[in-house]
């Protein structure tokens, strides 16, 4: 299992595996109430759409799909990333959504159209998650670059990067005995 997402109302859980399923779940009895088919490899991230009944799902197929849930066919297809995507995250409204890859690129994608709107670029490694905040104003990311972006939306400028301190680094070992060679 990769991701795991709740419904707005929290009724419904979605997933998504390595076995290429993307599953609804019921949160009362724990019965599974779809399986949506349609999507080719391992799947890394999925999310509720919280205004309509819909979910979205990315994976190692480099592509995002949006399915309804009451017909669980798939409604629209989001392409442009060149690796898998990692992470995807609606806004608030479910007008905008953003994508995370192993192409080192987050995408925002217009939901109604499937027009990708802007493509942010600055990091050096992969882009592992997503997350929009309180308004569309901005987008904060994360990537194993060890950074975390926060991006404005309306001009596509990072505003911030913070560096993520590893744990031993800046540590003086030199006087340290009983470590040996790896």
């Amino acid at each position: 299992m990769y991701s795991v997402a709740f419904s707005p109302d929290g009724q419904r859980l979605v997933t998504g595996s390595h076995d290429d399923s993307i599953k609804l779940w019921e949160v009362g009895n724990g019965q599974c109430l779809q399986t949506f088919q349609g999507q080719t490899r391992r799947i890394f991230s999925v999310a509720f759409n919280p205004s309509q009944n819909s979910v979205a799902s990315g994976g190692d197929d480099q592509l995002i799909q949006l399915w309804d849930l009451d017909s669980a066919a798939i409604v629209q297809q989001f392409s442009g990333h060149s690796g898998p995507v990692l992470c995807i995250a609606f806004n608030a409204d479910g007008t905008l959504l953003a994508s995370s890859s192993s192409d080192q690129t987050v995408k925002l994608w217009d939901t109604a159209t499937g027009a990708c709107i802007r493509t942010l670029t600055g990091h050096s490694h992969e882009v592992q998650s997503v997350a929009f905040g309180q308004t569309d104003a901005y987008l904060t990311t994360g990537s194993e670059d060890e950074t975390i972006k926060l991006w404005d939306l309306h001009t596509g400028k990072c505003l911030r990067t913070l560096r993520v301190r590893r744990l031993y680094e800046g540590m003086n070992i030199a006087e340290t005995t009983g470590l040996t060679d790896a």
